[in-house]
This record gives C-alpha cells, sequence and structure tokens, in this order.
C-alpha cells in the first residue's frame, strides 16, 4: 500500500503517521467531541485544500505531460495517506474523476496509487461508487495485469463499493442500479478472483481477495439474493481456493498481513472458510451426514487446515481461534483428526482461546449461548473422547499446570450456562 514520503521539498507538506489504506466500512473515524478535539474531521482539513490541489496536480499532472517520476509518486503517496481521513477525502472527492483519467493507461504503480486514492475517497463519498468508469478501470486491471500491487486496489476498489452501496442501497433507491452494476461485474469477473486466492503467493493480494469474497456473503443484488458469493461458491470452487492459500501462503504469513486495524488475512481466509462450511443447524441429521460424505476429500482437507490454523498460533488470535472452531465443528472432525494434529496441546489451547472469547463476549446463559462457544466445548469434547477409539492414541494430550488451570476454569465457565463438558483424565493423559 502506500508508504510515507520523506519531506523533501517545500512544496509538500509535513504528514503525521496515518494507515494509507483501509476498507470502506472500517476506516471511518469515530465521532469525537468538538471540544476535545478542535481538528476533527468534521470541523476542517488538518491540510490547507490548497495544498491538496497541487498534490493532485503534482500527481496527475496537466493532462499534456506526465510529471516526473519520484515528484509524481511522493504526491501519490501524501494524497493516499490524506485521503484515509473524510476532511481531506472530501477536498479531493470533486476531483476524484481526474484520478480515474490519470489511472486509465498509465503504469501499473501509478494506476496502483490512483486506485486506492479513489477507493479511499469513495469509503467516505458513496456517490463515487457509481461511477462506470471505475468499474471499467477495475475490470481491465483484472483481466489484464499481473502486478500485485493493482489488482489489490482494484479488487479493494471493488470490496469498498460493495460495502458503501450496501450500507447506502436502503437508504437510496437511485443507488440500487449501481450495486447491481458491481454485482455483475464480480460475476463476470470471478474466475480472475478464484486464480487471485489459489494462484498467488502475495500475501496482500490473497486477503483483499478473501475480503472480497466475506463482503459479497452480504451483498445482495437486485432479487435479494447474494449471487456474487454463490457465484464464487460453485463446485465449491471458493473453498478450494482459500484452502490452497492457507497452505501455499501459509497461515502464519496470512496472520503477519494486516488489512487494517481490525483483521489481517488469516482472519479473512478462515470467515471465508466458515462461510463455506455446512449449516448444521439448516440440516437434518440425516441430510448433514450426506452432504459430509457426499464431499470427503474437501471436508479432510478444512479439517486439516482449519486444525493448523490452531496449532500454529493458539493464544495469540483469538477472533481466528473462534471462527476456526467453528468451522471445525461445522465440518465434522473427529477424534481422530484432531488428536493427529502436530501438537494435540496446541490445538487445545487453541479451542481454550475460542471458548474464553465467546464466553466473554455472550450471550452466555442456560438456554442463550454464543454457538462458538458450544462449538469450543463439542471440539473439546472430540478431541478428549475415549470411546470406540480403533488406533493407538499415543501418550495422550500433555498439558502443563497452568494449561490445565486455565483450561479446567473454561469448563468450569462452560457448565455453569448449561454446555456439556470433557472428562479430563489427570495423569498418563494430561498430568
Amino acid at each position: 500500500m502506500s508508504a510515507q514520503a520523506e519531506n523533501e521539498d517545500a512544496d509538500m507538506p509535513p504528514l503525521a503517521d496515518a494507515p494509507p489504506v483501509q476498507p470502506a466500512e472500517e476506516s471511518k473515524q469515530p465521532e469525537t467531541n468538538k471540544e476535545e478535539d478542535e481538528g476533527s474531521d468534521e470541523d476542517a482539513p488538518l491540510i490547507e485544500p490548497l495544498t491538496i490541489l497541487k498534490l493532485l496536480h503534482g500527481f496527475c499532472g496537466d493532462g499534456t505531460t506526465p510529471p516526473e517520476a519520484d515528484k509524481r509518486e511522493k504526491a501519490g503517496q501524501l494524497l493516499w495517506d490524506l485521503s484515509a481521513t473524510k476532511a481531506h477525502a472530501c477536498v479531493i472527492g470533486p476531483h476524484a474523476s481526474t484520478l480515474l483519467d490519470t489511472a486509465r493507461g498509465a503504469p501499473d504503480r501509478v494506476a496502483e496509487v490512483a486506485l486506492g486514492i479513489y477507493t479511499n475517497v469513495c469509503g467516505w463519498l458513496p456517490e463515487l461508487a457509481k461511477s462506470e468508469d471505475a468499474r471499467e478501470l477495475v475490470a481491465t486491471a483484472l483481466v489484464g495485469s499481473e502486478d500485485p500491487g493493482l489488482l489489490t486496489e482494484s479488487l479493494r476498489l471493488m470490496q469498498t463499493c460493495f460495502l458503501v452501496l450496501r450500507e447506502e442501497r436502503d437508504r437510496s433507491k437511485l443507488l440500487k442500479p449501481f450495486a447491481d452494476a458491481w454485482a455483475s461485474l464480480a460475476i463476470s469477473l470471478k474466475t480472475r478472483v478464484l486464480f487471485c486466492i489459489e494462484n498467488s503467493l502475495d500475501a496482500r493480494l490473497v486477503a483483499r481477495a478473501l475480503e472480497l469474497a466475506f463482503a459479497a456473503r452480504f451483498f445482495p443484488d437486485h432479487d435479494g439474493d447474494c449471487d456474487v458469493f454463490d457465484a464464487l461458491c460453485v463446485e465449491d470452487a471458493l473453498l478450494k481456493a482459500v484452502l490452497d492459500a492457507l497452505q501455499d501462503v501459509g497461515s502464519e504469513d496470512l496472520h503477519a498481513t494486516k488489512l487494517d486495524e481490525h483483521g489481517d488475512g488469516l482472519d479473512s481466509a478462515l470467515r471465508v472458510v466458515e462461510l463455506c462450511a455446512l449449516r448444521p443447524r439448516e440440516l437434518s441429521k440425516e441430510q448433514l451426514i450426506k452432504q459430509r460424505e457426499a464431499r470427503p476429500e474437501i471436508r479432510a482437507r478444512a479439517v486439516e487446515r482449519l486444525r493448523d490454523a490452531h496449532v500454529s498460533d493458539p493464544d495469540a488470535i483469538p477472533r481466528d481461534a473462534a471462527t476456526a472452531t467453528v468451522a471445525l465443528a461445522n465440518f465434522g472432525a473427529d477424534t481422530k483428526e484432531l488428536r493427529d494434529a502436530r501438537s494435540p496441546a496446541r490445538l487445545v489451547q487453541g479451542f481454550c482461546t475460542a471458548l474464553e472469547v465467546a464466553l466473554s463476549t455472550g450471550p452466555a446463559s442456560k438456554g442463550n449461548v454464543n454457538p462458538a462457544a458450544a462449538a469450543a466445548c463439542f471440539m473439546l469434547c472430540r478431541v478428549f473422547s475415549q470411546k470406540d477409539q480403533g488406533y493407538d492414541m499415543g501418550e495422550g494430550i500433555i498439558l502443563d499446570e497452568a494449561q490445565m488451570k486455565r483450561l479446567e476454569h473454561a469448563l468450569g465457565w462452560a457448565r455453569d450456562i448449561g454446555l456439556e463438558i470433557p472428562e479430563l483424565l489427570r495423569g498418563e493423559l494430561d498430568s
């Protein structure tokens, strides 16, 4: 994304550190009391509008001669950072079409920066999502470019339009046709989106494509259905792609890829896997068994990847742990599959983290329990099960004193609200 440029030229204003790229629904800053913050977005830009216009000219040029590459890059980086705040985005907004003109036919890096700025502004000004030129540029980039940065920003623009149009379409019927136009574009480009997830080794690109897929799940089109997400999921294509990404890019690299202050690439991957899982509460027991048996290979791969996400980092990613636990339960992970993890003890710690997070976020009362808490207890019962084992369980699951104490505390909490918990055996199995 955008990096902070050094203040070398006198006409380039200094800029405090700011996240250069943020999705639309999470980039909006909370409202602040004007008495507490005289420089809030609601008051005035921190940078003078004239300076922002000079930066726009430095990046976009005069329409005849392209700016010098170094100065253009510097101006673009500063604009990208500035556009993450509402007041500055509102100054850029009336000139947003110039950014699209600049991106058209430009080198990949220039187009990436132009789309990055446009996307940030669009997050604040939903009217920009109506642009047919923006849709055309996204389509051109996704079909014709191999540059990870440009592909990432193209997907982020599409995701941002999904988010802002989803929020605004109920308030303004005038925006509905534009939401449908973005949905149609996404469906036409589904093969390319899946290709980015399945084949790219660029963690940022993969993470952004996964965020787009997740946003598509909650983006209805003209008939009220989420046809974009359904198109991605045909023949388990999306699930296969994200499982390949978890294997090829790796949980650790995805976890290290921050999308914003709220989430990372691993969180996005696990949420998409969970969305692709079966929904036991929507199916009869017979239907559930039939569907699981109909897709044994993909189910086994999903269990393996979800299990590895716990083992990789069972404590540092509590939201990921809860998501992976629900998905494991929905895919029907059995005792043998759980015990075959690289470290069953770390897997148990991951389930414990998921249980603690779920119980602390609620609801947590008898008859009204967070589904993630129920899934965590179900998985713990599975992993500690001693029934009908036709294979060598080895030395068992070895937990140290602190881990055992933590697990017992979480299970006691779960028992108090009516959840079934496993029987823990001390000594040979878990001393």
